[in-house]
């Protein structure tokens, strides 16, 4: 039975470190990283700044889901993001998830 716990803790760890090392990868291959940096402003705010202002908010990653997958404007200034429409919904989870997580690393 310890064995089981042990097992199902280490499945969690691992799928979670996967989703933050895969959430940049994601990112540069669905080209957020044209408008989005880490830690800098560019065209769009920085994820890093993202993550903090949504810090406290449990349905932050809901979201954001939201706003990459429909895009949205007047947020963060004058830049319009435009939807993503062509990124699948579990790679939006995964990019939400990532950018929420930053802020813990």
């Amino acid at each position: 039975m310890r064995n089981k716990y042990l097992f199902v803790l280490l499945a969690c760890f691992f799928l979670s470190a996967n989703a933050y090392a895969g959430g940049y990868a994601l990112a540069k291959k669905h080209m957020c990283t044209a408008c989005h940096s880490l830690d800098k402003k560019s065209m769009g705010p920085s994820w890093m700044s993202i993550s903090i202002r949504y810090q406290s908010d449990p349905k932050a990653e809901s979201y954001l889901f939201d706003k990459i997958r429909y895009g949205g404007a007047g947020v963060w200034g004058d830049a319009v993001m435009p939807p993503s429409n062509s990124v699948d919904e579990a790679d939006i989870r995964v990019l939400a998830h990532y950018i929420m997580g930053l802020v813990k690393e």
